[in-house]
Protein backbone atom coordinates (compact mmCIF):
# COMPACT_ATOMS: atom_id res chain seq x y z
CA UNK A 1 0.00 0.00 0.00
CA UNK A 2 3.24 2.20 0.15
CA UNK A 3 5.02 4.15 -2.56
CA UNK A 4 5.84 2.21 -5.62
CA UNK A 5 9.94 2.87 -5.85
CA UNK A 6 10.44 3.03 -9.67
CA UNK A 7 14.41 2.79 -10.94
CA UNK A 8 14.99 3.28 -14.70
CA UNK A 9 18.86 2.79 -16.08
CA UNK A 10 20.38 3.15 -19.23
CA UNK A 11 23.35 4.48 -21.47
CA UNK A 12 24.13 8.06 -22.02
CA UNK A 13 27.62 10.72 -22.46
CA UNK A 14 29.54 7.46 -22.52
CA UNK A 15 28.57 6.29 -19.19
CA UNK A 16 25.63 5.19 -17.60
CA UNK A 17 22.30 6.72 -16.14
CA UNK A 18 19.94 6.02 -13.22
CA UNK A 19 16.81 7.09 -11.84
CA UNK A 20 15.43 5.87 -8.55
CA UNK A 21 11.80 7.71 -7.41
CA UNK A 22 8.96 7.26 -5.05
CA UNK A 23 5.13 7.25 -6.86
CA UNK A 24 3.36 7.86 -4.02
CA UNK A 25 0.64 7.44 -5.88
CA UNK A 26 1.55 4.47 -7.91
CA UNK A 27 0.50 6.21 -10.78
CA UNK A 28 2.90 7.05 -13.05
CA UNK A 29 3.22 5.59 -16.57
CA UNK A 30 6.60 4.37 -16.45
CA UNK A 31 7.13 3.65 -19.88
CA UNK A 32 6.06 7.45 -20.68
CA UNK A 33 8.99 8.31 -18.08
CA UNK A 34 11.72 6.29 -19.47
CA UNK A 35 10.90 7.53 -22.86
CA UNK A 36 10.83 11.43 -21.72
CA UNK A 37 14.41 10.95 -19.65
CA UNK A 38 15.80 9.39 -22.59
CA UNK A 39 14.62 12.04 -24.87
CA UNK A 40 16.20 14.60 -22.67
CA UNK A 41 19.13 13.28 -22.56
CA UNK A 42 19.69 12.91 -25.97
CA UNK A 43 18.77 16.21 -26.73
CA UNK A 44 21.78 17.42 -24.28
CA UNK A 45 23.67 14.95 -26.30
CA UNK A 46 22.95 16.46 -29.42
CA UNK A 47 24.22 19.79 -27.80
CA UNK A 48 26.64 19.40 -25.85
CA UNK A 49 28.72 15.64 -25.98
CA UNK A 50 32.39 16.14 -27.15
CA UNK A 51 32.30 12.16 -28.70
CA UNK A 52 29.48 13.00 -31.08
CA UNK A 53 30.40 14.41 -34.36
CA UNK A 54 27.44 15.93 -35.49
CA UNK A 55 26.93 17.52 -32.02
CA UNK A 56 26.52 21.70 -31.46
CA UNK A 57 29.56 21.45 -29.69
CA UNK A 58 31.54 19.23 -32.12
CA UNK A 59 30.43 21.26 -35.02
CA UNK A 60 31.69 24.58 -33.08
CA UNK A 61 35.03 23.30 -32.31
CA UNK A 62 34.84 22.41 -36.22
CA UNK A 63 34.34 25.82 -37.43
CA UNK A 64 37.38 27.25 -37.67
CA UNK A 65 36.60 30.81 -37.93
CA UNK A 66 35.90 33.79 -35.60
CA UNK A 67 32.19 34.61 -37.06
CA UNK A 68 29.49 33.63 -35.13
CA UNK A 69 27.70 30.50 -34.92
CA UNK A 70 23.99 30.19 -33.97
CA UNK A 71 23.30 27.52 -31.39
CA UNK A 72 20.71 25.91 -28.85
CA UNK A 73 19.61 28.47 -26.03
CA UNK A 74 20.80 25.48 -23.54
CA UNK A 75 24.26 25.15 -24.97
CA UNK A 76 24.38 29.63 -24.91
CA UNK A 77 23.32 29.34 -21.37
CA UNK A 78 25.88 26.34 -20.60
CA UNK A 79 28.77 28.60 -22.16
CA UNK A 80 27.97 31.45 -20.32
CA UNK A 81 28.21 29.75 -16.81
CA UNK A 82 31.25 28.42 -17.38
CA UNK A 83 32.30 31.68 -18.52
CA UNK A 84 30.72 32.85 -15.16
CA UNK A 85 32.75 30.32 -13.41
CA UNK A 86 36.04 30.59 -14.73
CA UNK A 87 35.65 34.48 -13.90
CA UNK A 88 34.75 33.27 -10.76
CA UNK A 89 37.99 30.81 -10.39
CA UNK A 90 40.33 32.94 -11.43
CA UNK A 91 40.63 30.94 -14.70
CA UNK A 92 41.00 27.56 -13.00
CA UNK A 93 37.42 26.53 -14.41
CA UNK A 94 38.53 26.23 -18.55
CA UNK A 95 36.17 24.88 -21.00
CA UNK A 96 38.74 25.05 -23.50
CA UNK A 97 41.44 22.72 -21.67
CA UNK A 98 40.30 19.94 -24.58
CA UNK A 99 43.42 20.48 -26.67
CA UNK A 100 45.57 19.48 -23.08
CA UNK A 101 42.81 16.38 -22.46
CA UNK A 102 43.57 14.89 -26.29
CA UNK A 103 47.60 15.50 -25.62
CA UNK A 104 47.22 13.07 -22.46
CA UNK A 105 45.22 10.71 -24.47
CA UNK A 106 41.98 11.10 -21.92
CA UNK A 107 39.58 13.29 -24.03
CA UNK A 108 36.88 12.09 -26.76
CA UNK A 109 39.54 10.89 -29.28
CA UNK A 110 41.09 8.79 -26.18
CA UNK A 111 43.52 5.74 -27.73
CA UNK A 112 44.36 3.31 -25.89
CA UNK A 113 47.71 3.80 -25.26
CA UNK A 114 48.42 6.71 -22.97
CA UNK A 115 51.79 8.00 -22.52
CA UNK A 116 53.05 10.91 -21.61
CA UNK A 117 52.72 13.85 -23.96
CA UNK A 118 56.27 15.22 -25.20
CA UNK A 119 57.52 18.77 -24.14
CA UNK A 120 56.61 20.41 -27.66
CA UNK A 121 52.75 18.41 -27.42
CA UNK A 122 51.77 19.99 -24.40
CA UNK A 123 53.24 23.16 -24.86
CA UNK A 124 51.16 23.08 -28.22
CA UNK A 125 48.28 21.98 -26.37
CA UNK A 126 48.06 24.85 -23.73
CA UNK A 127 49.19 27.41 -26.46
CA UNK A 128 45.46 26.78 -27.57
CA UNK A 129 43.82 26.34 -24.14
CA UNK A 130 42.79 29.02 -21.75
CA UNK A 131 40.66 30.38 -24.07
CA UNK A 132 37.55 30.63 -22.13
CA UNK A 133 37.91 34.88 -21.90
CA UNK A 134 37.81 34.62 -25.78
CA UNK A 135 34.31 32.95 -26.11
CA UNK A 136 31.71 35.23 -26.72
CA UNK A 137 27.69 34.69 -26.30
CA UNK A 138 25.51 37.08 -27.70
CA UNK A 139 21.95 36.06 -27.57
CA UNK A 140 21.91 32.05 -28.90
CA UNK A 141 25.45 33.49 -30.98
CA UNK A 142 28.76 32.01 -29.75
CA UNK A 143 32.01 32.80 -31.53
CA UNK A 144 35.51 32.66 -30.59
CA UNK A 145 38.65 34.96 -30.73
CA UNK A 146 40.32 32.25 -31.94
CA UNK A 147 39.24 29.85 -34.84
CA UNK A 148 41.63 26.61 -33.25
CA UNK A 149 39.36 27.33 -29.60
CA UNK A 150 37.77 24.10 -28.98
CA UNK A 151 35.20 23.72 -26.09
CA UNK A 152 35.30 20.73 -24.12
CA UNK A 153 32.48 20.63 -22.08
CA UNK A 154 32.12 17.35 -19.45
CA UNK A 155 33.37 18.98 -16.42
CA UNK A 156 29.86 20.96 -16.95
CA UNK A 157 27.36 19.29 -19.43
CA UNK A 158 26.68 16.22 -17.80
CA UNK A 159 25.63 18.17 -14.67
CA UNK A 160 23.17 20.19 -17.50
CA UNK A 161 22.18 16.55 -17.88
CA UNK A 162 21.44 16.25 -14.43
CA UNK A 163 19.82 19.10 -14.19
CA UNK A 164 16.92 17.80 -17.33
CA UNK A 165 16.82 14.58 -16.56
CA UNK A 166 15.56 16.01 -12.92
CA UNK A 167 13.23 18.52 -14.06
CA UNK A 168 11.43 15.80 -16.37
CA UNK A 169 10.92 13.28 -13.39
CA UNK A 170 9.58 16.46 -11.94
CA UNK A 171 7.26 16.95 -14.32
CA UNK A 172 5.50 13.49 -14.03
CA UNK A 173 4.49 14.68 -10.67
CA UNK A 174 7.33 13.16 -8.95
CA UNK A 175 9.02 14.81 -5.52
CA UNK A 176 11.04 12.11 -3.72
CA UNK A 177 13.95 11.05 -6.53
CA UNK A 178 17.51 10.54 -7.25
CA UNK A 179 18.89 11.25 -11.06
CA UNK A 180 22.29 10.24 -11.47
CA UNK A 181 24.84 9.91 -14.62
CA UNK A 182 28.45 8.28 -14.14
CA UNK A 183 28.28 8.86 -10.70
CA UNK A 184 27.13 12.82 -10.45
CA UNK A 185 23.81 13.15 -8.70
CA UNK A 186 20.87 15.15 -8.02
CA UNK A 187 18.51 14.35 -4.96
CA UNK A 188 15.15 15.70 -4.18
CA UNK A 189 12.99 14.78 -0.83
CA UNK A 190 12.94 11.75 0.96
CA UNK A 191 14.28 7.89 0.16
CA UNK A 192 11.76 5.05 0.71
CA UNK A 193 12.77 4.84 4.00
CA UNK A 194 11.34 8.70 4.60
CA UNK A 195 14.74 9.61 5.04
CA UNK A 196 17.73 11.55 3.09
CA UNK A 197 18.83 10.17 0.23
CA UNK A 198 22.26 8.14 1.87
CA UNK A 199 24.84 8.50 -0.63
CA UNK A 200 27.99 5.79 -0.96
CA UNK A 201 31.24 7.80 -1.45
CA UNK A 202 33.74 5.23 -2.76
CA UNK A 203 36.86 4.02 -0.59
CA UNK A 204 39.57 5.78 -3.49
CA UNK A 205 41.21 2.93 -3.66
CA UNK A 206 41.17 0.70 -7.37
CA UNK A 207 41.73 -2.56 -5.21
CA UNK A 208 38.29 -2.22 -3.75
CA UNK A 209 34.82 -1.39 -4.25
CA UNK A 210 33.09 -0.40 -1.00
CA UNK A 211 32.09 2.58 0.30
CA UNK A 212 34.44 5.00 2.89
CA UNK A 213 31.85 7.51 3.91
CA UNK A 214 27.65 7.57 3.71
CA UNK A 215 26.39 11.27 2.76
CA UNK A 216 22.86 12.39 3.91
CA UNK A 217 21.46 14.52 0.89
CA UNK A 218 18.34 16.25 -0.17
CA UNK A 219 17.43 18.96 -2.73
CA UNK A 220 21.04 19.44 -3.86
CA UNK A 221 23.18 18.18 -6.46
CA UNK A 222 26.53 16.29 -5.78
CA UNK A 223 29.56 15.36 -8.03
CA UNK A 224 32.88 13.17 -6.98
CA UNK A 225 36.20 12.36 -8.91
CA UNK A 226 39.02 10.56 -8.46
CA UNK A 227 42.22 9.34 -9.47
CA UNK A 228 42.03 5.81 -8.95
CA UNK A 229 39.90 4.65 -11.96
CA UNK A 230 40.88 6.10 -15.18
CA UNK A 231 44.67 6.19 -15.62
CA UNK A 232 47.90 5.19 -16.52
CA UNK A 233 51.37 4.26 -15.64
CA UNK A 234 54.48 5.32 -16.90
CA UNK A 235 57.82 5.43 -15.12
CA UNK A 236 56.55 4.48 -12.06
CA UNK A 237 54.50 7.23 -12.19
CA UNK A 238 50.50 8.19 -11.94
CA UNK A 239 48.85 10.13 -14.25
CA UNK A 240 44.97 10.70 -14.23
CA UNK A 241 42.23 12.40 -15.97
CA UNK A 242 42.05 14.64 -12.96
Amino acid sequence: GGAEVIELSGSTMGTSFSVTALDHDRAVDKVALRKAVENSLLKVNAQMSNWDASSEVSRFNAFASTEPMTVSEDLAAVIRAAKDINAASEGQFDITLGPVIEAWGFGAKGGSAHAQPSADKLAAAFDAAGQTDGLHVNGTQISKSRPDTQIFLPSIGKGYGIDRMARTVESFGLKDFMVEIGGDLYVSGRNADGLDWQIGIESPDARTRQAYQVARASNLGMATSGDYRNYFEQDGRRYSHI
